[in-house]
């Protein structure tokens, strides 16, 4: 009887400690994106990244473990599908990134200097 209370309280405890932190890495996953395209601070990044993800968390948690795979999979390939698999997984968080949040500054900046800039000569 004690040794099933212990392992039913040890899986309990690796369950609380296990399904946050899942939840969370897949939550704060657009924080460093944000930071660097929206200019927010740190705890602001976490928040909103929390905020946008939660309505799409189930969707993101799949993406995020066909990412895992395609990396397994660059691993398998004695280490140069790599090569391709993360360039892959990368452009893969930026495309969901700007499809949740939008690359708005990041356009109007491309935008404006597409504008300005001299034509080139023919």
């Amino acid at each position: 009887l004690a040794g099933v209370l212990q392992s039913i309280c040890v899986t309990a405890g690796f369950m609380l400690l296990l399904i946050p932190g899942i939840y969370l890495v897949v939550a704060y996953q657009f924080t460093c994106p944000l930071i660097l395209d929206k200019g927010m601070d740190a705890w602001e990044a976490m928040e909103t990244s929390r905020r946008l993800i939660t309505k799409r968390w189930f969707s993101m948690l799949m993406l995020d473990m066909v990412s895992m795979g395609i990396l397994l999979l660059g691993a398998l390939c004695l280490g140069l599908g790599l090569f391709v698999a993360l360039p892959l997984c990368v452009c893969i968080q930026a495309a969901a990134y700007e499809g949740i949040v939008g690359l708005s500054h990041a356009t109007d900046e491309a935008t404006a200097l597409l504008t300005s800039a001299p034509p080139p000569p023919v």
